[in-house]
């Protein structure tokens, strides 16, 4: 009895770990130049028993922003919110997306201050606006106690995260090909192997759009 229990403890610790990597991950793939926006929206979406280690995870990512007091400040922002909110009771989907919100708008207005001189830089802004709420609800997919009721919103949330870390390597060129293009025909071929040709495509699309 002892001995199965150590070996539970040891998995939920593995797993522990697993989910700051991840968002350590997460937090590090660029959307845009200056736009990090997945490790808070992992963070806003990860259930109460995840959340401080993927708070430490995210915290790490924030060394590679390009504006770190901002960025801590909205991982900390996000983390004590919902530990907040967890002490009075049970944190809704709604409570999570209006948190995302309120980061995004904070992410935007840094942003415009910074000066908005090309279409590039408003495009950075809108996706900002839209890119931390959207990511959350995405992200929660994977999260969701009913999946098997719910599985397009779980599969959704398979192909975010598939498209997140194909994104890590978007930046990196070998020979004039991007690096991307290995992370992206794995999860593609996972995705058909697992849930079907469709499912696969699908996948694809998604993962070649960081390939260029």
């Amino acid at each position: 009895m002892e001995f199965t229990s150590v070996q539970k403890l040891q998995k939920t610790k593995k797993y522990q770990w697993k989910t700051a990597l991840f968002a350590f991950l997460l937090s590090v793939a660029p959307l845009g130049g200056k736009l990090l926006p997945f490790g808070v929206s992992f963070l806003c979406a990860v259930p109460k028993k995840e959340r401080k280690n993927a708070f430490l995870g995210a915290l790490a990512g924030t060394l590679f922003d390009s504006s770190v007091p901002l960025a801590v400040f909205c991982v900390c922002f996000v983390f004590f919110v919902l530990r907040a909110k967890d002490k009075a009771g049970a944190v809704s989907a709604k409570t999570k997306i209006l948190l995302a919100f309120s980061v995004a708008f904070l992410r935007a207005s840094y942003l415009a201050v910074l000066g908005v001189t090309s279409a590039k830089d408003v495009f950075l802004i809108i996706a900002s606006v839209l890119s931390f709420p959207l990511f959350t609800c995405l992200f929660s997919g994977y999260f969701d106690k009913r999946k098997a009721i719910r599985p397009k919103r779980y599969d959704a949330s398979l192909v975010a995260l598939a498209f997140c870390l194909t994104l890590l390597f978007s930046g990196v060129k070998l020979f004039g090909i991007s690096v991307a293009l290995i992370p992206a025909s794995f999860f593609t071929l996972c995705a058909a192997r697992t849930k079907g040709f469709a499912f696969g495509g699908v996948c694809g699309i998604i993962c070649g759009l960081p390939c260029g």
